[in-house]
């Protein structure tokens, strides 16, 4: 296992590993929630961080038969205040949060915008 540190300050700053590299990846025989149902199974290319219908090229193709594809979830009430948290986060298929009563502010601004993870909002503090 690789470790990323992204502040020698702080062990919550530690990644459990550095996120590979973009490939464009054909998911084959997924179907796909388009807001209202799920589609017959279908193939979705995914190509660096824009969903493409251009297959040519793909790097990667992953069989998803019997899976799912949903878009990514808001949680818009989160308290992430280290790396790991972040990677919870994304394990369950958040993709953006709402980061609230995070009390260290130098450790929430270097949690917005990691790479592979979700994108953490301001904090919010209680009053």
């Amino acid at each position: 296992m690789q470790f990323s540190h992204l502040s020698s300050s702080s062990t919550n700053m530690i990644r459990r590993s550095v996120p590979a590299g973009f490939n464009k990846t054909a998911i084959t025989n997924v179907r796909v929630f388009d807001g209202s149902c799920f589609t017959p199974p279908q193939t979705v290319i995914i190509d660096k961080d824009q969903i493409s219908s251009n297959a040519t090229n793909v790097a990667t193709t992953i069989n998803a038969t019997g899976l799912f594809l949903i878009p990514g979830l808001i949680d818009k009430h989160i308290h992430i205040s280290s790396i790991a948290g972040l990677e919870n986060a994304t394990s369950y298929g958040i993709t953006t949060g709402m980061n609230m009563a995070c009390r260290n502010y130098t450790i929430c601004k270097t949690l917005r915008g990691q790479p592979g993870f979700p994108i953490s909002k301001a904090p919010v503090f209680p009053s």
